[in-house]
């Protein structure tokens, strides 16, 4: 600065002019450390804000160069990385954590917008090496420096994967609606709940009501129904349907293009589709199904009508013989007030165990074999007498072929089983009269001939020779006639007792006497008989047996019994008469011999009516077997039974008891 050949005034004045200067260059000074103040606290509030929003926003934020690599991204991206720190992806790109497809499409959208400058915002998939994809919705721009010039990208992405998940379920869903829409067997039909118009349709409706398309959207529901069921702009099961939240299932009717009528159940509920309030109604064609209701309540008025009214009793029964159903009638038979009480029950609640037993192995053998099975049985009860039924029984099947238990009829035949007997009876009856009548005519044509030819002859020699006989000839022939006499009596006495007992004539009369008296006392005229063939009678008889019996009967058995024995026994033989106790306190009486015996066949036919018994006695006396016959009925009499035991050649023994001991 040059202060020589200046005034004072001019150098005062020249340094009021630099401290003017000094002053404001001064204020210059401050205000630009002010604004640089200003402009530091600005951007650290910047930087604040941005770090803020770099770690704590849970999108994606991203910075990259022109070659795409990161300059900075934010903490919530480094944590999608795996990162645990946003630098830690500096310099890195797009190929470092996606797989090719994507790096490489990101790659060419953030080429493209440094090249064009243009904004891309789009939906885009990422695809990760070790985890599954995930979707962003995307925004990048380009990237510009202070004098304008694109120097890379930056964007932000938000996760949207449970989105897209949402909307591809939703997608699928609405996929598989429509699938089931269109494939269902079932109709549907869409109409707007406020107007009744039909909305969509199915093929299964269409194919129903035998309709178009075309000819069925945009009208009115009602067009379904028949023109009855029309009432003012719905029909009354739409209308119905529209006031119940529930979704009922309505039985009603629809009528088809060519006008016949089809029974339906529709099942509806009312749906929002678009903001649209929609009634969606299900449409099953039961019109078979209400056939063959009708079909089924017919057969089960049928059936009811013959369980309830038909005399027979019907049976069903599961694989154990359980009873499923019984008719009425086999309920009353239980004792039972409803059918319904026999289920679950056997034969063995009802029926003695012996008849239950042969209905339940008879059941199961028609499950076995499928056979059907017809017989007569006899049910026997516990309570009450007997009865006889004509059953069929037959295996019961299902739907399959399978048999699952059997199944019949009984007819109650009771009274023609006693029919039966009686008329059984009557034929035995009448046999047995035919037997003794063929007997009674055989004894006179033969039996009793053969003695009164005898005793004819001996009279006649009597007549024509007794001057030229001598007086021993004569008592000889006397004999003769004697003994023809005795056997024709016999035989007589024979007759007629037996034809008393089967004109039922014979009284029986039972009395209380000492057996061994009788006895001895009855054989007393038969000792002559015995003494002639040298024939001995023994006697085991205990003094005190008393017993009570028809005394006649008694006799005749004892008389009839040892004359056989004295006929049928050559000289010489004995006889042995024996009385004992049984352990049942019955009286047993034997009467053996040493005789010729019999062989098995004759026995088996001594005491059938029907049967010749008749033989010659060893010394040629003659023998009906009317005596034998007579025996066993008085026997019988009693309440007894007679037998005999023997051999040919070896004797024989006859027994009888009689019971009951005095």
């Amino acid at each position: 600065m040059n202060y020589k050949g200046k005034t004072k005034n001019e150098l005062i004045k020249e340094l009021q002019d630099l401290k003017q200067e000094f002053d404001s260059m001064k204020e210059l000074f401050k205000k630009d450390i002010t604004e640089r103040k200003l402009a530091e606290e600005t951007l650290t509030q910047e930087q604040y804000l941005l770090r803020t929003l770099m770690d704590n926003l849970p999108d994606y934020i991203y910075f990259k160069d022109h070659a795409s690599r990161f300059i900075r991204i934010n903490k919530n991206h480094a944590q999608s990385f795996g990162l645990s720190d946003p630098s830690q992806a500096v310099g890195k790109t797009d190929f470092d954590f996606f797989t090719g497809e994507h790096a490489q499409q990101a790659f060419d959208d953030e080429q493209n917008i440094i090249r064009t400058g243009q904004m891309l915002s789009i939906e885009e998939k990422e695809t990760h090496h070790d985890r599954p994809d995930t979707w962003v919705s995307t925004v990048k721009l380009p990237l510009r420096d202070k004098e304008g010039k694109i120097i890379g990208t930056f964007g932000i992405s938000r996760d949207i994967t449970e989105h897209k998940l949402a909307e591809e379920a939703l997608r699928e869903s609405e996929e598989h609606y429509r699938i089931l829409f269109n494939e269902a067997l079932d109709g549907i039909c869409l109409a707007d709940a406020e107007t009744g118009f039909i909305i969509d349709c199915n093929q299964a409706l269409l194919s129903l009501v035998g309709r178009e398309r075309v000819k069925l959207i945009g009208q009115s529901q009602t067009i379904l129904h028949p023109p009855n069921n029309k009432k003012a702009a719905f029909s009354p099961t739409f209308e119905q349907h529209l006031n119940d939240k529930e979704g009922k299932t309505l039985e009603t009717q629809i009528i088809t293009a060519n006008g016949d009528i089809r029974e339906v159940e529709i099942k509806a509920n009312q749906v929002n589709i678009h903001g649209r309030k929609t009634l969606q109604g299900v449409f099953r064609d039961i019109t078979e199904r209400k056939q063959a209701e009708e079909e089924l309540a017919l057969e089960q008025y049928l059936m009811h009508t013959l369980m309830d009214n038909l005399p027979d009793h019907i049976y069903f029964k599961d694989h154990a013989s359980r009873f499923i159903r019984i008719s009425k009638t086999l309920a009353q038979m239980f004792g039972l007030s409803d059918p319904a009480q026999a289920i679950g029950k056997t034969d063995f609640d009802f029926f003695t165990g012996e008849h239950a037993q042969q209905a339940f192995d008879d059941e199961q053998n028609i499950i076995r074999t499928g056979q059907m099975l017809s017989i007569e049985e006899k049910e026997t009860h516990h309570d009450r007498p007997d009865t006889w039924v004509s059953t069929v029984k037959l295996p019961l099947r299902d739907k399959e072929g399978k048999i699952i238990g059997t199944f019949g009829t009984s007819r109650d035949i009771t009274e023609r089983k006693k029919t039966d007997e009686e008329i059984k009876l009557k034929n035995e009856l009448l046999q047995t009269i035919n037997a003794e009548k063929d007997k009674f005519f055989s004894i006179l044509a033969h039996d009793l001939k053969g003695p009164l030819s005898a005793f004819l002859g001996a009279t006649q020699i009597l007549t024509e020779e007794i001057q030229n006989m001598t007086l021993e000839e004569i008592k000889e022939i006397a004999i003769s006639m004697k003994e023809s006499a005795s056997n024709i009596f016999g035989l007589l006495e024979n007759l007629l007792e037996w034809s008393r007992l089967k004109r039922g004539m014979m009284d029986f009369i039972p009395e209380t006497f000492n057996m061994k008296q009788i006895i001895t006392a009855s054989i007393e005229v038969l000792t002559e008989s015995a003494r002639k063939k040298e024939i001995t009678i023994d006697y085991s008889l205990p003094e005190d047996i008393t017993i009570n019996a028809d005394l006649h009967m008694f006799e005749t058995v004892i008389r009839n019994l040892v004359s056989n024995s004295i006929k049928f026994t050559p000289k010489y033989g004995e006889i042995n008469i024996s009385a004992t106790i049984t352990e049942d306190n019955n009286t047993e009486v034997k009467i053996s011999d040493t005789g010729i015996g019999m062989d098995k066949e004759l026995i088996s036919r001594l005491f059938l009516l029907n049967e010749k018994t008749s033989r010659r006695g060893t010394e040629g006396e003659p023998s009906t077997g009317l005596g034998l016959l007579l025996c066993n009925e008085f026997i019988e009499k009693h309440g007894g039974k007679i037998w005999v035991e023997s051999e040919a050649g070896k004797g024989s023994t006859f027994g009888f008891i009689i019971p009951g001991k005095v």
